[in-house]
């Protein structure tokens, strides 16, 4: 019996464990709640939406499981949507940066053809009309405000926006180039 002391708070820890086991999970649940509002201020239904949706589920079906008085199941679907959002939080400063990047990629290869379009032209002029020129000239200063918004944003820290604007500024810069081109080409 000298031995039951020691064994004293083994028993009260799975004592404990045992009736913690036994009730609905509700430090698991607000702790997944807690996780997945970070997450969103953190700014993951922006950069990492598809992780904060999987959170969300998860949590839903923690819940649902409550519903059912089947407690375990909840317990180990809310663990699972902390960890999700948790995650989510995790990958926000990351995709930020990559958006960023390719913000940022874009900016240099439209300033590069822009360039490279005011180049045909003036190598090309007697192949344009003189409408012709002027429009293009028009449309460079237009992708030129465009990149110049794009750079707005960055400064601003309106990553999404910086994005999206450059993909615009690039295809609208596809396009005035491929017109000179085919202007270029048709002439022979």
């Amino acid at each position: 019996m000298k031995s039951w002391p020691k064994l004293m708070p083994a028993v009260v820890y799975l004592c404990l464990l045992v009736l913690a086991c036994a009730g609905a999970p509700t430090m698991e649940m607000d702790a997944a709640k807690t996780a997945i509002q970070k997450a969103k201020q953190a700014g993951a239904d922006v950069y990492a939406p598809e992780e904060l949706a999987e959170a969300e589920d998860l949590l839903a079906q923690a819940e649902a499981k409550i519903n059912q008085k089947s407690y375990a199941e909840a317990r180990t679907f809310a663990l699972r949507a902390k960890r999700k959002a948790d995650e989510a939080e995790g990958m926000v400063e990351r995709n930020k940066i990559e958006m960023k990047k390719e913000a940022e990629k874009v900016l240099y290869e439209v300033d590069l053809r822009i360039k490279a379009i005011r180049g045909n032209v003036n190598k090309f002029r007697p192949r344009f009309k003189a409408a012709e020129v002027r429009q293009v000239n028009v449309s460079l200063e237009q992708l030129e405000k465009g990149l110049a918004q794009v750079k707005n944003y960055l400064t601003q820290g309106d990553i999404t926006r910086a994005r999206d604007e450059a993909n615009s500024v690039k295809e609208s810069s596809l396009k005035i180039q491929a017109s000179v081109l085919e202007t270029i080409g048709s002439s022979n």
